[in-house]
């Protein structure tokens, strides 16, 4: 079977296509960017996925043993004029709150590269 365009695809418009997306398109319907929480020698290391999103709008805080992050997504201004038929890649905002193990931590590390916050963290004391 060739790759082509289906009878049935010809026939949806703009009002079709976007009807077709699904709600969980938005981090803010509580989708959250996915984790990995490592310990060192050096201390923990945590890497959060966000493809897509700036630095400049993040924020990260460390709260009684819980980083949160905080951000945005934002939706491509291209979009807007657009006929869209898929659409899986969240946008808008998002919170992550990750429990730390046991201890005190200060954060001495902050990266964003190729999509991943890198954030170090070590024990206090």
């Amino acid at each position: 079977m060739g790759v082509g365009r289906s009878a049935g695809a010809a026939s949806w418009g703009r009002e079709a296509a976007t009807q077709a997306l699904p709600d969980r398109c938005l981090w803010g319907t509580g989708l959250e960017p996915p984790v990995d929480l490592y310990e060192t020698a050096d201390g923990l290391t945590l890497c959060v996925a966000l493809p897509g999103v700036a630095a400049d709008g993040l924020e990260v805080s460390l709260e009684s043993g819980t980083v949160v992050v905080r951000g945005e997504r934002a939706f491509p201004v291209e979009y807007q004029r657009a006929i869209i038929y898929r659409l899986e890649i969240p946008y808008g905002p998002f919170e992550r709150h990750i429990s730390l193990p046991a201890g005190q931590y200060q954060l001495v590390d902050r990266r964003l590269e190729n999509g991943c916050l890198t954030l170090g963290l070590r024990r206090r004391g």
